[in-house]
């Protein structure tokens, strides 16, 4: 059976209890995955920064990571099933620039600290954490069996980069 591809890109939130494979390529940004191991459903999104700068707006937005928290939470509640019976899984939050940012600065690392934190508040069961580092990451996630697979891209730099260039 060939399962249908999702591409979620800066943004996007995906939830369903269709059978689908979901994907991303992350770096300074973060993946949340959940997933229900009884049921075989669950979600992905991919936030890019960590709050609103416009506290005005009452839309969910799924670029900002405690929207995207809120968005599982109404999720989960659409589902009639609990926080605590999903595996959680968070990835990304990389030093895309390490020369530009000092690492504690980095939206990565800003990220990071924004995703531990909402985490405790939460009553999830964390079976995977990947946060921080310098490497892109590719992730695909099968909604029918939980599995998640991440693959490192060595992060591309100017001194390799210029034999592209020629």
């Amino acid at each position: 059976m060939t399962l249908r591809k999702i591409a979620l890109h800066p943004g996007d939130f995906y939830f369903t209890q269709e059978k689908v494979i979901m994907h991303t390529l992350l770096g300074s940004c973060i993946a949340i995955v959940i997933w229900h191991p009884k049921y075989k459903f669950g979600g992905m999104c991919h936030f890019m920064l960590p709050k609103h700068s416009n506290a005005k707006s009452n839309l969910l937005n799924g670029r900002f990571a405690e929207d995207a928290f809120e968005m599982f939470r109404l999720a989960i509640a659409q589902h009639n099933t609990y926080t605590k019976d999903y595996e959680v899984s968070v990835f990304g939050g990389g030093i895309m620039n390490p020369r530009a940012f000092k690492e504690e600065s980095s939206i990565g690392e800003i990220n990071s600290l924004i995703t531990e934190e909402l985490l405790k508040k939460q009553n999830f069961n964390i079976k995977e954490q990947d946060l921080r580092g310098n490497k892109t990451r590719r992730l695909s996630f099968n909604t029918n069996t939980g599995a998640i697979i991440t693959k490192y891209i060595k992060h591309v730099t100017a001194e390799n980069v210029q034999g592209c260039n020629q």
